[in-house]
């Protein structure tokens, strides 16, 4: 199987230079976590922006300083297996597809795998060895702003909720934090003062206004009020299939695991069913 089989040939995509705002946009209108960035007027490929790029960057609003330069990409006509390695290996979650002037032919994503990929196949063998068995949680009532410094710690782009019993109540994602997000303006005073030197001398001095656009967290708010609480969960016994099924008809990319008594042990990612599929 090709990358060209799999990747998203139609892909929206952002030219720089841009700013936070339109980023953001992008995001919300056409429910994606990723853009490439293009040269502009041109479709040449010079950086890929994240979710995950505008959280790590709060204070920053311009593309060129948010995105990554110089992506890993893949060609069209790579074979899957190969796409998938290089993914693993770099801990990557897409991959842009260029030919070989850096043209954008499209992008390959784990999501495009599990959907047309591992769905499609019979791997009936069961999760338990791809269990992620250390895994971050956060409790509901932890303050909005203090999650994205634990994801950042963790590496770690959604975090499971624990009540205050210690029980599964929730799961929250970058995204979930995107959406609560809210671009402020914020004004600092810097003093600028020149001085001259000999018989007369004098201070000159004056205030200059910077205007500073950030992605803020509301204080306000606590992990309880925007988590994902309606949860999929998978067990020890279930599929490689079935949980790649759970992951495209719901769209997540994460399964919290449970024993028969509905205790949470573990953790599956699409990355974990994507190692799988390597093997």
């Amino acid at each position: 199987m090709k990358v060209e089989e799999i990747m998203k040939k139609e892909v929206i995509s952002v030219e720089v230079p841009n700013s936070r705002a339109n980023i953001l946009e992008l995001f919300e209108k056409h429910a994606v976590k990723s853009l490439p960035v293009l040269k502009k007027g041109k479709n040449n490929l010079v950086g890929i922006v994240t979710q995950a790029d505008l959280i790590k960057n709060p204070s920053e609003d311009q593309l060129a300083l948010l995105m990554t330069r110089d992506p890993i990409t893949v060609s069209a006509k790579e074979d899957i297996k190969n796409a998938i390695k290089l993914m693993i290996d770099n801990d990557l979650r897409r991959l842009p597809v260029t030919d070989n002037d850096k043209s954008l032919k499209g992008m390959l994503s784990i999501g495009d795998i599990i959907s047309k990929g591992i769905s499609k196949l019979d791997i009936e063998k069961s999760i338990k060895n791809y269990i992620l068995r250390t895994f971050t949680s956060v409790w509901e009532g932890t303050p909005l702003p203090i999650v994205p410094h634990i994801m950042r710690l963790a590496k770690k782009q959604a975090l499971l909720v624990l009540n205050g019993k210690g029980n599964l109540s929730g799961i929250i994602s970058q995204e979930d934090l995107i959406k609560a997000s809210e671009i402020v303006s914020e004004n600092t005073k810097s003093n600028i003062s020149a001085e001259t030197e000999g018989d007369f001398s004098w201070d000159a001095s004056s205030t200059l206004l910077i205007t500073q656009h950030k992605l803020k967290l509301p204080s306000d708010k606590i992990v309880r009020d925007v988590m994902e609480k309606k949860l999929i969960t998978a067990i020890e016994s279930t599929s490689i299939k079935e949980c790649a099924d759970k992951m495209r008809k719901y769209n997540i990319s994460q399964l919290p695991v449970l024993d028969a008594r509905g205790i949470l042990i573990g953790l599956i990612t699409d990355n974990s069913l994507l190692k799988a599929l390597y093997e």
